[in-house]
């Protein structure tokens, strides 16, 4: 195989810039802003996805020459930051489970590794960035390393009011990773049958650079971007001198995104799981508020962070109803929902969400919201939300497994 410039860098570089999150591209968002001298900001629940990773094809990093930073004010920022930690403050200030033993703490400098985070993606969620902090990773080295550098972009100047900082290692029921609870033979079956030509034409193209099975587009997409498009690299060509096009990954990118929007309203074990794995991350949600209703006197501030992946935050997208959203979530996507207090009672609540995906407002867009103040949604309507709706949807389970056993399913 070859390497040709089937289309100019800058045209590679724009056409990717959202999927990838480059970094000279401005970060934007408005969480923490809503301008009402009514409001106060109380709590906070923040999930997001790892920065950018290699490709989880292994012959596929391989490939891969370098895995950088690209810019040099880019380099310059990732070795002040992995000076940062080894200092003793990082370690006065981060405390680990102990299920983290022996992870790295951050990526490499350069050298590439399967599905690890790159030093683009440290940086990417470094730029996100009295108090009661509780934050939880799953067990991958991405997803652990984009928290350190989330929070230390985000809490660490606030060490004077949190001396230390424990990050939890989170168990299965947080997020749901093997193929046993993703409804994986669902999913194709409706790939295969729906889109059988685009399935021929990926296979085509997705051998020769080292993919051997491909049961759905998104795994063609995602291991152009960990490998070529993300690290800024021509798109591959063949021996015929045919290359990858931007074309392709456009349409097998739509097709992904229209796939995972279909499958949620077409599928009831589908509902049943994406229910299931938003209840966690809603609960704390409702568990923030509930003890924000408790205080009396004491004026504590709740922030509740998850480092997590893009299987995490689909699933709360799809059950919450958000409109105009991309899916699936860019590297370093972020959700956030934001609790605040009202100093007047308001139809009766004195406490109102807000809800942001990647700096954007949805709180409107929220299904079962039936009562806004300001443009927020009444807490009693979400604690409903996630208490009534959500588990009614979960239903009785003995485990994720259950979800998909059932054939046929799709409806």
């Amino acid at each position: 195989m070859k390497n040709c410039n089937n289309s100019e860098k800058h045209e590679r570089t724009t056409a990717f810039a959202e999927h990838c999150q480059f970094l000279e591209y401005p970060l934007k968002g408005n969480e923490g802003e809503k301008e009402n001298a009514d409001l106060a900001l109380k709590g906070m629940v923040v999930t997001f996805r790892h920065g950018e990773r290699s490709a989880l094809v292994p012959g596929m990093v391989a490939e891969l020459p370098d895995c950088t930073a690209y810019h040099a004010v880019d380099r310059q920022s990732f070795e002040e930051y992995s000076k940062f930690t080894e200092s003793n403050d990082f370690h006065r200030f981060f405390k680990f489970d102990k299920l983290f033993d022996g992870f790295p703490l951050k990526p490499e400098r350069s050298k590439c590794k399967l599905g690890e985070m790159t030093a683009e993606g440290a940086l990417q969620l470094l730029r996100l960035a009295s108090l009661d902090v509780f934050v939880s990773s799953s067990y991958y080295h991405r997803t652990l390393q984009s928290g350190i550098a989330f929070l230390s972009g985000f809490l660490y100047d606030h060490s004077d009011k949190i001396p230390e900082l424990f990050i939890k290692a989170s168990n299965t029921t947080y997020f749901c990773l093997d193929n046993s609870c993703t409804c994986n033979n669902e999913r194709s079956k409706l790939y295969l049958d729906r889109y059988a030509d685009l399935h021929s034409d990926l296979k085509i193209v997705a051998k020769p650079i080292g993919i051997p099975h491909l049961s759905h587009p998104f795994e063609f997409v995602d291991a152009i971007l960990g490998t070529y498009a993300c690290r800024r690299l021509p798109l591959p060509c063949f021996e015929n001198n045919e290359c990858i096009s931007l074309d392709t990954i456009n349409i097998a990118a739509k097709t992904a995104e229209e796939l995972i929007r279909e499958m949620y309203p077409k599928s009831q074990h589908i509902r049943r799981l994406y229910a299931a794995e938003s209840y966690p991350i809603a609960h704390a949600v409702v568990k923030v508020i509930e003890e924000l209703k408790k205080q009396t006197t004491k004026e504590t501030s709740y922030i509740r962070v998850f480092s997590g992946h893009d299987i995490t935050i689909i699933p709360l997208l799809l059950t919450m109803g958000l409109k105009n959203i991309t899916i699936p979530p860019p590297y370093a996507s972020r959700l956030v929902f934001e609790v605040y207090e009202s100093k007047k009672m308001m139809l009766n609540e004195k406490f109102f969400i807000r809800v942001l995906y990647n700096g954007v407002d949805h709180t409107t867009d929220l299904k079962f919201c039936k009562s806004f103040h300001s443009n927020l949604c009444s807490a009693k309507d979400f604690e409903n939300f996630v208490e009534n709706s959500l588990l009614q949807d979960i239903g009785k389970i003995n485990s994720m497994k259950e979800f998909c056993q059932i054939e046929n399913s799709v409806t």
